[in-house]
C-alpha cells in the first residue's frame, strides 16, 4: 500500500505526491497522483525474476514538498 500518513490532516496543506516502482529501470507502477486523506494505493505484484534492481520512487505532487508524509506499508519481497 502506497500513500500519505493521516498525521498531516491537521496541518494547512494535505501533501501530494507520486510512487513509482521501476524494475531494471522500466516502470512496472506508477500511483498517479495520491493527495493526503485519500485511500492508499495498492500497489500490484510484480515479478522480479531474473531482475538486478529493484527501485521504489517518491516525487513531488501538485504541491512542492508541502505535507509529503509519504508511506509505503505491507510491502513484501518473496524469495520463489
Amino acid at each position: 500500500m502506497a500513500g500519505i500518513s493521516d498525521e498531516v490532516l491537521g496541518l494547512g496543506a494535505r501533501g501530494s505526491v507520486v510512487f513509482r516502482v521501476l524494475v531494471d529501470g522500466e516502470a512496472r507502477f506508477d500511483s498517479g497522483m495520491v493527495r493526503g486523506g485519500e485511500k492508499a494505493r495498492r500497489l500490484p505484484e510484480i515479478d522480479l525474476r531474473g531482475a538486478r534492481e529493484l527501485t521504489v520512487e517518491v516525487d513531488f505532487g501538485d504541491e512542492g514538498d508541502v505535507a509529503d508524509r509519504a508511506v509505503l506499508c505491507d510491502a513484501i519481497l518473496v524469495r520463489g
